[in-house]
């Protein structure tokens, strides 16, 4: 999402920004959990959905960010994204916002500026 440009509806409730090896999803994200054989989905109260992925290390054990903050931006070739992250982002796609593709639920929330005639 573009900090700069100010939607007149967020998308938080309905779309994530990414992949990642824990997350805590709203009612509004229940029709697309991933259930995938890579998850644990877990049902908590109020529609809440924790999602785990099956192996934290790959997550969790600092090869995805160097230590000292995000990999340079300038770095050529960009290293690919590794294997567990590419499939988590396959499985989270329906979830995921993408600038320049009309957020999924802007014909629901009635803004039109993202739908094509």
């Amino acid at each position: 999402m573009n900090a700069l440009f100010s939607d007149r509806y967020s998308y938080e409730d309905r779309l994530v920004p990414d992949a990642f090896g824990v997350q805590l999803l709203s009612a509004g994200h229940r029709e697309h959990v991933p259930g995938g054989p890579d998850w644990r989905v877990d049902r908590l109260t109020a529609g809440r959905v924790l999602i785990e992925h099956l192996d934290p290390a790959a997550w969790f054990d600092g090869s995805l960010v160097r230590f000292g903050g995000h990999p340079n931006p300038y770095f050529n070739p960009f290293p690919p994204a590794p294997p567990f992250l590419t499939r988590a982002r396959k499985d989270f796609d329906p979830l995921l916002y993408k600038d320049g593709r009309p957020p999924a639920y802007a014909d629901v929330l009635g803004d039109r500026r993202f739908l094509q005639p």
